[in-house]
């Protein structure tokens, strides 16, 4: 890819200007990580929200108290900017959008599921590549495990355990390529000992 000579400063970061179809592709070289910290505190079944680089994700999860042997699935909504997307899982030479779950005890994780993706074409490529856009939502369900160890740290009241884990994806318009980004996300369960939720 030729790069013209002029750089602009985008949303606060350097992007140098693309010849093709005048398109800008920000500089590849860092990523853009957002603090845990940063996170809002959750409280009991109430949705959290965690704004991101151009997207915002509302967090809930489904189940209010869970018992050993449940599967609670864990969501993630997400919002993109107007006239932004974001690629979607399959695609190639961009990053894709992925949800990733931490281990955590008492806590077996699975596959994401993913929406069916948008074919967008590119015409400065003569491709087609898979993104979403708009409002969106990413499940993935944990099983609460049931072994004699889990279940007995649980007496006599249950406790909370939290989940965490961390969405990358990489937001694009069809002007500009932002840098990759990563959010980290959190769940908090409630989990009751068998018999008591």
């Amino acid at each position: 890819m030729r790069l013209a000579t002029g750089i602009v400063f985008l949303f606060g970061f350097f992007a140098a200007q693309g010849v093709r179809d005048g398109v800008v592709f920000a500089e590849q070289a860092t990523s853009i990580i957002v603090a845990y910290w940063s996170l809002p505190q959750p409280l009991d079944d109430v949705p959290v929200i965690v704004n991101a680089p151009h997207l915002q994700l509302t967090l809930r999860h489904s189940g209010n108290v869970v018992t050993p042997g449940m599967d609670v699935s864990l969501i993630a909504d997400i919002q993109v900017a107007q006239d932004v997307h974001v690629y979607a899982p399959g695609v190639k030479n961009y990053m894709p959008l992925q949800l990733t779950i931490d281990p955590a005890p008492g806590v077996k994780s699975s596959t994401p599921s993913y929406p069916k993706s948008q074919l967008l074409f590119l015409k400065s490529t003569n491709e087609h590549v898979p993104v979403f856009g708009g409002k969106f939502r990413v499940v993935e369900d944990v099983n609460i495990l049931r072994s004699p160890e889990f279940m007995a740290s649980l007496q006599p009241r249950g406790k909370k355990i939290t989940v965490m884990g961390e969405l990358k994806y990489q937001a694009c318009t069809l002007k500009v390529c932002f840098l990759p980004a990563s959010v980290p996300l959190k769940w908090e369960l409630r989990v009751a000992p068998p018999g008591k939720n």
